[in-house]
């Protein structure tokens, strides 16, 4: 299955639209979908489903017909062009009376407003639905269970007919199918817009659910403790419960395409008006096969490209590591902003002085590149570690990359540490003197931003690097090799002056304060707050620990602007 490009992005966020009920806009999105893949039938069904809703029948046959032409043996083609008939009064048909006109009237006057609200099956409650009856079909006493739950089922009652209608669409029941739709019309009628009453505006503190699927991510920490400086309440977890989604104002979720029943839970927050904040920490698509974290986060299969695509669609904020990847999604019409995860003096870890030691340790940690990263610069390594008999490669978390100098480097010149969680990161990188972060070019190096730098920084280690924009951007705390040439002569360079180490280091540790968690408390409450409704952002402004200031509490430096780039969309 091919990977989200841009197009892909971007139709996804069209289908987000059309379920919000936001025409215009999916209209627009669609358009430039369909105008790029002319052959993409769903791109063209769902932009006539927007004309119909308009009230531009003929747009909207045009688009029916052509997907029909595509697919011409296709029921639920030949379902909306009948449904484009009735609307223009054409020939009847055996289901057709005045009340389903009004309704069909009323239904497309629904998904014109911007309101999504009015909408009356929305995709969410399709996706609840499913999951009740998952229950239900898989639940030890399924009679007690539907006991307890009636009321669910009873809200819920469009949504599960809305499953039985595709399914019966699905399997070329067309009467079945349009049976059920007289069935969705009369409920329409019965139950008005939607009886969903006005929830009130919370009152007190920002509440925030910070949610992180895949473990040992220092991601939730960091992020909550930005947000508690500026006074908001917050709760960090590895999983959502949908029950609990109405308790916050927002849920920034880190990585949730790594797990599909978080992608399901965020839909159903999302339908109950919380705000969604995605955040992503390089580009999934272009993460290497061989990366220790692919088999988690890397989008080798549908299941899981879909549930990326998906929470895309859901986020009303995506925050990335970098400004390429953040282009990337504006792009794709999506808002973006660049926010690294940067790191949290809480506890000291990061401030421990290293221990002496009678090596000068060389090290390389797995996670941003890959042993194909370091292969690149392996002879020049070798050479310049040989060439100092006190210096000592020090390779963590990959054990493919410490056999890469097996035949190069003498035993006692190496060093293998295992893989630790983010937690102890700190501690591992003090095992260091100077780290090496060896990348080759492209798009997932670029979309990593600043983060290595920024630990390294943190830790007081002096860097050579790919020369990436983001490293170019920092410019503080290492140096940047162009070529193997520039590999071997720079990393010389630092192993054999220490005063240069020195003013490095110093230098990356004081550009690194400007991204500790206690600084980047202002970026994170305008990413979070972002999306509230304009009566939840008066009830903040009421409180004076509450109110944002008018201007960034970190004072940006010129080095600190490049690396934000254009952080703010």
């Amino acid at each position: 299955m091919p990977l989200p490009t841009a197009l892909h992005l971007r139709r996804a966020q069209a289908r987000a639209e059309l379920h919000a009920g936001r025409i215009d806009t999916a209209r627009e999105l669609l358009r430039a979908v369909v105008s790029a893949a002319p052959e993409d039938i769903e791109a063209r069904l769902w932009l006539g489903d927007a004309e119909l809703a308009a009230g531009n029948l003929t747009a909207a046959e045009q688009h029916y017909g052509t997907a029909q032409d595509l697919r011409p043996a296709a029921h639920d083609i030949s379902a909306r062009l009948r449904l484009v008939q009735v609307e223009r009064g054409g020939s009847a048909q055996p289901w057709r009376n005045e009340a389903t006109d009004r309704d069909l009237s009323d239904l497309r006057r629904d998904l014109g407003q911007l309101d999504d609200t009015l909408t009356f099956i929305s995709e969410a409650d399709v996706r609840r639905a499913a999951m009740l009856l998952d229950e239900i079909v898989n639940a030890r006493e399924p009679a007690a269970l539907i006991a307890e739950r009636l009321s669910e089922i009873d809200r819920l009652l469009p949504a599960l007919v809305e499953l039985n209608v595709r399914a019966a669409r699905r399997e070329g029941q067309d009467d079945v199918a349009e049976a059920l739709s007289q069935l969705l019309v009369s409920l329409r009628l019965q139950r008005g817009d939607t009886g969903r009453p006005a929830t009130p505006a919370r009152q007190g503190p920002l509440r925030a659910l910070i949610v992180a699927p895949v473990g040992g991510s220092s991601f939730t920490g960091i992020t909550a403790a930005a947000l508690r400086a500026h006074g908001a309440d917050v709760d960090e977890s590895v999983a959502l419960a949908p029950e609990r989604a109405t308790e916050y104002d927002v849920i920034i979720a880190h990585e949730p395409h790594a797990d599909a029943q978080m992608t399901q839970a965020l839909a159903v927050a999302a339908a109950e008006g919380v705000a969604i904040v995605i955040s992503l920490a390089c580009d999934y698509a272009r993460l290497p096969a061989e990366h220790p974290a692919f088999h988690r986060l890397g989008l080798g299969s549908a299941e899981r490209v879909e549930s990326f695509v998906t929470a895309l669609g859901l986020a009303d904020l995506v925050v990335t590591a970098s400004e390429t990847m953040a282009e990337t999604l504006r792009e794709a019409g999506h808002r973006a902003r660049v926010i690294p995860t940067g790191w949290a003096r809480a506890g000291g870890a990061w401030d421990l002085p290293r221990e002496p030691r009678a090596t000068l340790n060389l090290g390389w940690l797995a996670g941003p590149g890959t042993h194909l990263d370091l292969a690149q610069i392996r002879r020049e390594v070798g050479r310049a570690v040989r060439a100092h008999p006190d210096v000592r490669l020090a390779i963590a978390g990959d054990p493919l990359a410490y056999q890469l100098f097996a035949q190069m480097v003498p035993d006692n010149q190496r060093l293998y540490l295992p893989p630790v969680s983010a937690a102890d990161r700190p501690y591992l990188l003090a095992q260091f003197d100077l780290i090496l972060q060896p990348l080759r070019s492209g798009a997932y190096a670029e979309s990593l931003g600043a983060q290595p730098l920024i630990e390294a920084g943190a830790r007081g280690l002096p860097w050579l690097a790919t020369p990436t924009t983001a490293a170019r951007a920092w410019g503080q705390g290492g140096l940047v090799a162009e070529d193997s040439e520039a590999w071997s002569a720079q990393l010389n360079r630092l192993l054999e002056q220490p005063q240069l180490r020195a003013e490095l280091a110093a230098a990356g540790r004081q550009a690194a304060l400007a991204f500790e968690a206690g600084a980047l408390g202002d970026h994170w409450w305008r990413a979070a707050t972002t999306a509230l409704p304009l009566s939840r952002l008066k009830t903040l402004a009421g409180s004076p620990a509450q109110t944002p200031d008018p201007e960034p509490a970190v004072r940006a430096e010129p080095l600190v602007t490049r690396v934000w780039g254009g952080a703010v969309s």
